[in-house]
């Protein structure tokens, strides 16, 4: 969905959200301003193929960060919740 040359921005971006969404400095509202999801993602074509996709990216990068067994079901939850709600095709 993103243009290469905008990929870094992209990770650094889900990295500052992530860490404030789960209880971390504000980074996400510091470097860009209040999260708005639903309307930063409108652009985009976010179909079902998508979020299922990005869903199983977001459960590799779990599994490769070793994520303790006792946050997982939170962060999968959280994730699952967040990919249906952009959905927007």
């Amino acid at each position: 969905m993103y243009p290469e040359e905008d990929l870094s921005g992209a990770q650094d971006r889900l990295t500052w959200f992530l860490i404030q969404y789960f209880g971390g400095p504000a980074l996400f509202n510091q470097n860009r301003g209040a999260p708005m999801l639903r309307r930063r993602h409108t652009p985009y074509e976010v179909t079902e193929e998508a979020q299922e996709h990005w869903l199983a990216c977001m459960s590799r990068a779990l599994d490769v960060a070793e994520t303790p067994d006792t946050l997982r079901p939170q962060m999968e939850a959280y994730f699952t919740r967040a990919a249906a709600a952009m959905r927007n095709r």
